[in-house]
């Protein structure tokens, strides 16, 4: 699993970079995903 904060105007370049690796590319509000990480490290 990677995790990384992107910025991005056109998604379909990050999206053409990981293809050849044949993932499947999830995004989430980074909002989200730290309020998750944050609740999942105090327990």
């Amino acid at each position: 699993m990677l995790v990384a904060e992107v910025g991005e105007t056109r998604p379909d370049i990050l999206d053409t970079a990981l293809e050849p690796f044949g993932t499947d590319l999830e995004r989430y509000p980074a909002d989200q995903v730290r309020e998750a990480v944050e609740a999942a490290i105090t327990g």
